[in-house]
């Protein structure tokens, strides 16, 4: 919810720790659909590219990895970043 008003309201910084702290609540929570938005947003949004895929420029096999942890635990949100 805060992290919500602070979109609305244009608030900075939204970044990787915000994220961090976001998908680790939707996390503990069990929001998975609400994390799955947030990820999404933080890469079209916010163009901020998780973890390796960054360093290595390949966003694609993030989107495999992501949708492959998925399929496997789909209650967890927050390896999704990590990647």
């Amino acid at each position: 919810m805060l992290f919500s008003m602070m979109k609305e309201k244009g608030i900075k910084p939204i970044n990787s720790f915000t994220f961090t702290a976001v998908l680790t609540a939707c996390r503990q929570s069990g929001l998975v659909h609400e994390g799955r938005k947030h990820f999404e947003s933080m890469i079209k949004d916010y163009s901020l590219v998780p973890g390796p895929c960054r360093i290595y420029g390949n966003v694609e096999l993030a989107e495999l990895v992501a949708a492959r942890l998925s399929q496997l635990d789909p209650r967890t949100t927050t390896p999704m970043f990590f990647m």
